[in-house]
C-alpha cells in the first residue's frame, strides 16, 4: 500500500509558505523611441552616467587587482634597493673624499 500524499491540513508546520511574488507592485517594462529632443537628452545623460559608473568599477578593480598590487610592491622594492645602493656608493665616495662618514 502506497502512503498518500501530505494534504496542506496534515503539512508538517516547518513546511515553507508560498512566498509572494516580489515583482507584484513593479509596472511592467516598456520601450519606445525617443521622439522629443528632451527625451533625447535625457536618455544620453543615462548612457554617459552609465558608463562613468562603468569606467569607476573598472578603474577600482584593476587597481585592487592583486597582480596590479604585487606589481606596485616589486616596483617600490626596486627603488628602495636602488636608493640604498645609491646612498651606500655616496657614503663611501663621502668618506674617501675625506669627509666624516656621517
Amino acid at each position: 500500500m502506497a502512503p498518500e500524499p501530505a494534504s496542506p491540513a496534515t503539512a508538517p508546520a516547518d513546511a515553507p509558505a508560498a512566498a509572494p511574488d516580489p515583482l507584484a507592485g513593479v509596472p511592467t517594462l516598456t520601450t519606445y523611441a525617443a521622439t522629443d529632443a528632451a527625451e533625447r537628452v535625457a536618455a544620453l545623460k543615462l548612457v554617459a552616467d552609465s558608463v562613468a559608473q562603468q569606467r569607476q568599477a573598472a578603474s577600482r578593480a584593476l587597481l585592487a587587482h592583486p597582480a596590479s598590487v604585487g606589481a606596485v610592491g616589486l616596483l617600490l622594492a626596486l627603488v628602495a634597493q636602488a636608493l640604498l645602493a645609491w646612498n651606500r656608493e655616496w657614503l663611501a665616495l663621502h668618506k674617501e673624499l675625506g669627509g666624516d662618514g656621517c
